[in-house]
């Protein structure tokens, strides 16, 4: 599963060394994050708990850093967008 999850994953670790470089927790360039699960989505064909799982570790290459930077109601609004684009 991580074999064929390699390349979106690795563009998003890519996309979110940009966001970390380019404004933070709060940047717009976090949207490309979620190009990589439509990717992920569109191009492989994956059991639904594949994809959850590949999708959790996008969600999670985000998170990590991303969530010391942010106050409650940036957090909540974060959520509710990246909930929204799935």
């Amino acid at each position: 599963m991580l074999l064929g999850a390699g390349a979106p994953l690795l563009c998003a670790v890519g996309i979110e060394d940009m966001i970390l470089r380019l404004g933070g927790g709060l940047s717009p360039y976090y949207a490309g994050l979620n190009l990589c699960t439509l990717a992920m989505a569109v191009l492989y064909l994956w059991r639904w708990q594949q994809f959850l799982y590949g999708s959790g570790l996008i969600v999670a290459i985000w998170l990590v850093p991303t969530l010391p930077q942010l106050s409650r109601g940036e957090l909540k609004f974060a959520a509710f967008s990246t909930i929204c684009t799935f």
